[in-house]
């Protein structure tokens, strides 16, 4: 299948040059996202999770990117944005060592151990999957939920930006994000 968008040329290569276990790529591209690493790892481990825990969930997280490096940047297609395709690899990672690790409730975990680069490819096909129901959904909604969940506004930014009564933000979100998960329910 061929990108939805074009990334640029730079990111391109890093992703190569990752692929190929090129350190100082590798050690790049973690500097880049490391934000993104650690909000997938964040989002798996839960409220209730410390510092230690986050930490040596990214420590997981870097150490399966590295020793797979291969199978998992070179199986990156660019359907998504690479930011959002780490998250999602960061966490389905992360959720995976917190449930081998006893540190998740039991049931909240995914299929165990899975392969990185599997995991990867299937992450790149949900962004996909997500961003062609985003498509499908009317502006305000869809500008809505990019701002509450792509760009981080809380429920006050989200008044101001979309010129709404604040009480209105939650009901509105929940609204879209139901409209969302019906087309997603047809796409899937």
């Amino acid at each position: 299948m061929p990108p939805v968008f074009e990334p640029p040329e730079a990111e391109r290569a890093l992703v190569a040059a990752c692929a190929r276990r090129e350190h100082d790529a590798f050690t790049h591209l973690l500097a880049m996202q490391a934000e993104a690493i650690r909000a997938g790892c964040s989002r798996a481990l839960g409220l209730s999770r410390g510092r230690a825990d986050l930490a040596e969930a990214e420590a997981e997280v870097t150490r399966r990117l590295w020793q797979e490096a291969e199978a998992v940047f070179g199986g990156f297609r660019f359907a998504c944005p690479l930011e959002a395709w780490l998250r999602l690899v960061a966490y389905r990672t992360a959720l995976n060592w917190a449930s081998a690790q006893g540190r998740r409730t039991p049931g909240l975990a995914g299929e165990g151990a899975a392969s990185l680069a599997r995991d990867g490819l299937e992450a790149e096909e949900r962004l996909l999957l997500l961003r062609r129901g985003l498509e499908q959904l009317g502006a305000p909604d869809r500008e809505l939920l990019e701002d509450a969940y792509l760009k981080g506004l809380d429920y006050k930014e989200l008044a101001q930006c979309h010129g709404l009564a604040p009480g209105s933000v939650g009901p509105l979100l929940t609204r879209a994000r139901r409209k969302l998960a019906g087309i997603l329910k047809t796409l899937s």
